[in-house]
């Protein structure tokens, strides 16, 4: 237990001291990975705890980051303000949305919101009056009284803290009755609802939770970034998340931020060769579910056990 808080005590350090040491770009890149971070958890709870394969995810980031931005230019809303509306927001369209979604299963379920999402998406690139479509939206500098978050490192600290509340928002879900209904569900419909499990709310209340994550990413994308595009709210943005949490195990909350910080560099690294990334995408998925289903994670905790078992040997 010690060796334990003594760990998360340098991981703190270190995280607070790293903007000292990397330059700007990094640290921008880092950014966009605890962004992603708060991504992959909502997505993870939907998916990996609560068993509703829903592939509409980035359409409710999309919802944070246009409601916040309107907020912002047409409101001069307080920053903390126009985020937590773009997350409600996002909640209770995911909550709306899974009322008929629910019904179905599978691969029709992911069909379904997957066509949703593609909706959103276009209502975001062709909604001239109020997204400016193709053309993008730009974004006021968020700020509290005169200090604006303009440099990546200013910026870097706020995103960080909603991370640190998010990753204990989670662990506080998943402990809680709701998590264990979550996890009921996953593993048997029937058998949840002879528990008492009440399966139409219950499932309503993982794509409504993980709606608000994706608007609280999606309104931080928008304290980030000074300008936001349709093109970057797209399927690739989908198919990234859902690797994200492939990759690092479907089902836990370090798989979602091993997941994250794996592949959260790939869009960056990859900017000069978008026409690659499907390619890349496809085969990490199918490298990762064929080879090491568990993900990343899993693989950590099978290997710690077995090194475990040889030495009480």
């Amino acid at each position: 237990m010690t060796r334990r808080i003594l760990g998360y005590g340098l991981l703190g350090l270190a995280l607070l001291i790293l903007p000292l040491y990397l330059a700007t770009y990094s640290i921008y890149i880092i950014n966009i990975i605890f962004i992603y971070i708060i991504l992959a958890l909502g997505l993870n709870i939907l998916i990996g705890i609560a068993g509703q394969f829903g592939l509409c995810h980035v359409a409710f980031m999309g919802i944070g980051v246009y409601t916040y931005a309107l907020l912002r230019i047409h409101l001069d809303l307080p920053f903390p303000l126009a985020i937590l509306a773009g997350a409600l927001l996002a909640s209770l369209v995911g909550f709306i949305i899974a009322l008929p979604a629910i019904r179905l299963s599978d691969i029709y379920l992911a069909l379904a919101t997957f066509s949703f999402g593609e909706f959103l998406q276009w209502v975001f690139n062709s909604w001239d009056s109020v997204t400016r479509g193709p053309n993008g939206l730009q974004i006021p500098a968020a700020r509290i009284g005169s200090f604006k978050f303009i440099s990546d490192e200013s910026v870097y600290y706020l995103i960080l803290i909603v991370m640190i509340l998010i990753i204990l928002l989670t662990i506080s879900i998943l402990n809680s009755k709701f998590g264990r209904g979550f996890i009921a569900l996953r593993e048997s419909e029937p058998a949840a609802k002879a528990a008492g499990v009440n399966v139409t709310v219950y499932k309503a209340l993982a794509f409504a939770i993980s709606a608000f994550y994706a608007g609280i990413a999606g309104g931080l994308y928008g304290v980030l970034l000074p300008f936001i595009h349709p093109s970057s709210l797209g399927f690739m943005t989908t198919i990234l998340a859902l690797s994200m949490i492939v990759v690092g195990g479907m089902g836990s909350i370090p798989g979602a931020i091993i997941g994250a910080c794996a592949l959260g560099v790939i869009p960056e690294l990859m900017r000069e060769f978008v026409f690659l990334q499907e390619m890349v995408y496809g085969l990490v998925l199918m490298l990762f579910m064929a080879v090491i289903p568990n993900g990343l994670y899993g693989l950590f905790l099978r290997l710690k056990s077995g090194l475990a078992g040889r030495s009480a040997a």
